[in-house]
């Protein structure tokens, strides 16, 4: 009675042998290391700091270059997050610091009598010409008359929580770049049509994940290679 034959015996592993084995043997020693990392945490999603951190790397260019290498070959998924940030401009920081040109022209006009509440008396305070225009304009979109050269405010709890609402938003912007998603988009909307007051940065951030091919290797199998380039004459 013959034996089995060898020749069909096949290896046991926990992957495909003739796929994986292939992909390993393609690997440059800045894969095997990114590897190396990922199987520390198997289930993972890495962010970039993490990997710099846990591979030595400094430069991000080593973790876009391997990682793309490793998609190609089906060991790592790579995820994307696209955001909007929100910053201020030069004149939104003015802003921050002085108030809005809305804000302060509605604490002039509360801070004159009835009969000094006019365009005139506008025209000669101190503010400046470039100002007055615009300003006013931003008021009456606020619900400010003006009749007879006057203004007129019948509104006036509607308009404190509309400046109250725009100096919050400024103010929540003026410590730094906010993703866009977090910000009442009426108010985006608003400043973004007003010259420099708010600057947008489009970012995208990713993620590195092991497949399912990716976390069945072992980290034995992932050691250095010599590779030819490396190699000097005696």
């Amino acid at each position: 009675m013959n034996g089995p034959n060898p020749s069909v015996r096949q290896a046991s592993s926990g992957h495909d042998c003739s796929g994986v084995q292939r992909s390993i043997m393609k690997l440059g020693n800045n894969e095997r290391s990114m590897l190396r990392a990922m199987l520390s945490d198997p289930s993972r999603k890495w962010p970039l700091k993490d990997l710099l951190k846990e591979t030595g790397w400094v430069d991000q260019v080593h973790v876009a270059g391997s990682g793309k290498a490793l998609q190609e070959e089906k060991l790592v998924e790579i995820e994307e997050t696209r955001s909007r940030l929100v910053s201020l401009g030069p004149e939104g920081i003015k802003a921050s610091q002085e108030g809005l040109l809305e804000s302060r022209l509605w604490d002039w006009i509360n801070q004159q009598d009835e009969s000094g509440r006019t365009m005139e008396s506008l025209m000669s305070s101190g503010f400046e010409r470039s100002e007055t225009g615009p300003g006013v304009g931003l008021l009456k979109g606020m619900g400010v008359q003006i009749e007879s050269g006057n203004f007129i405010v019948e509104d006036r709890v509607s308009m404190n929580r509309v400046l109250e609402e725009r100096e919050g938003f400024i103010q929540s912007v003026s410590g730094g770049a906010v993703d866009a998603s977090t910000l009442d988009e009426k108010l985006v909307n608003h400043f973004s049509s007003r010259s420099d007051l708010i600057e947008f940065e489009d970012s995208v951030s990713r993620t590195w994940c092991l497949t399912k091919e990716g976390s069945s290797l072992n980290t034995s199998e992932l050691t250095n290679v010599e590779m030819i380039g490396e190699l000097t004459p005696e």
